[in-house]
């Protein structure tokens, strides 16, 4: 990877997520169920949606990201509070969708895996080294601790350095504290 690796895990809670409907038309599908997201704008009217692609083109290109959709293939144990979702299916749905933002707004993006398949942790690590990228985004989606709670819903996003470590760079823990707080927004 050039200079340092950011390294972020998009943590949320799958239990919960498998309790709402796709996002369009949520109150039409389940009337009695309240929305607890809010769908941007920028993704609901063409016209934002091109001009927030044009501003993130302009950072974006020339930048390569690895994205590693976590489990997959022989790793599947990890299952919705209501046994309805796979972590490894809605880290790779995710993951799917993150590309195909990331290469609209002008990113190359390399991924460890677009299908469910096993990739070893030592596979994973080489790839995205190899890969050379800027940017190194692990996604996974973590449930609930307590069983039966599918509304508790929270982000998590890890940055692998501290200020003072060597591969500290104060840019990408920037990026990942702007990426939590959106998240949570989001959430």
């Amino acid at each position: 990877m050039k200079n340092t690796i950011l390294f972020l895990i998009l943590s949320v809670i799958f239990s919960a997520c498998s309790s709402f409907p796709s996002v369009n038309n949520t109150k039409e599908i389940i009337p009695h169920v309240p929305v607890y997201y809010e769908i941007p704008v920028e993704l609901r009217d063409m016209n934002k949606y091109r001009d927030l692609m044009k501003t993130y083109s302009e950072h974006l290109s020339g930048l390569t990201v690895f994205i590693d959709p976590g489990h997959g293939g022989e790793d599947r144990s990890n299952v919705g509070g209501n046994g309805s979702i796979v972590e490894a299916d809605l880290n790779l749905k995710v993951s799917l969708y993150l590309r195909e933002f990331l290469q609209t707004a002008g990113a190359a993006v390399v991924m460890s895996r677009t299908k469910d398949a096993t990739v070893s942790l030592e596979q994973r690590a080489k790839m995205a080294n190899e890969s050379k990228a800027d940017i190194f985004i692990s996604v996974h989606h973590n449930s609930a601790v307590k069983t039966g709670d599918n509304w508790t819903n929270y982000t998590v996003t890890f940055y692998h350095a501290n200020t003072g470590d060597y591969e500290y760079e104060p840019f990408e823990h920037t990026l990942a504290k702007y990426i939590q707080r959106d998240l949570a927004y989001a959430m």
